[in-house]
């Protein structure tokens, strides 16, 4: 059956994950450790940053998991063990911060012109806040190209739960097998699956073409390759 919408992941899918979220975490962590250079660095470990190169390892929970995970690999080093507060404080220090440093991908506004332009209905699904993302994508001048855009607080559900893929389906009138989930990690493959829909992957994030292969249906370079594809799944 024709597809009728489009899914993204937000970090590592339409903007650079490492040059947004790199130079953010330091100083989300600097403030964390309020001068201690000792909580930094641990700190920096339990997330799997490296402080040297602004990097993470594709394993790192900042990577694909929500706010209250990475507030739970904290909560002990800074003995703040209020993980929800945490958390919360987390997703508008990282919303402080992102919306100065975010740094799209070269591809995505193209391709979401084009992918507009054949009549999809777009959206986004992402782990960070829905504050954040429907902030950033403000700053970048993208917001008017998607129809719904939801994080892992807009009462769905983080990935890879099924949640955010099911009420879009919902929202925009459709069954779940007539989306495409996009992403640049296995939580968002897995999320895809999870709630039926097609699956496409792209190498714009911290995982590689071969940690992602057998996890999907298809995986692209970048999203500049979907309009030329996206009919696979008719």
């Amino acid at each position: 059956m024709e597809l009728k919408g489009i899914l993204f992941d937000k970090d590592g899918t339409l903007i650079n994950f490492e040059e947004t979220f790199g130079p953010s975490t330091e100083l989300v962590l600097r403030e964390l450790a309020a001068g201690s250079e000792e909580k930094f660095l641990k700190m920096a470990k339990a997330w799997l940053f490296d402080p040297a190169t602004l990097g993470f390892s594709p394993m790192s929970v900042a990577v694909s998991t929500t706010a209250i995970q990475m507030a739970e690999a904290i909560a002990p080093i800074i003995d703040d063990w209020d993980i929800e507060n945490l958390s919360v404080r987390l997703d508008k220090m990282y919303g402080e911060f992102c919306n100065h440093l975010v740094v799209v991908l070269p591809d995505t506004k193209l391709a979401l012109e084009k992918l507009k332009e054949m009549g999809f209905k777009l959206g986004i699904a992402t782990n960070d806040a829905e504050e954040n993302a429907v902030s950033q994508m403000k700053h970048l001048g993208l917001n008017h190209m998607f129809d719904l855009i939801m994080g892992a607080d807009s009462g769905h559900g983080g990935k890879p739960d099924p949640g955010m893929v099911s009420n879009f389906a919902e929202f925009i009138e459709c069954e779940p097998h007539q989306l495409a989930m996009v992403g640049d990690s296995l939580h968002d493959m897995e999320c895809g699956r999870n709630a039926g829909s097609r699956t496409i992957a792209v190498e714009t994030g911290p995982a590689s073409r071969a940690e992602l292969i057998g996890h999907c249906d298809i995986v692209l370079e970048s999203i500049a390759g979907i309009p030329k594809v996206v009919l696979f799944a008719g």
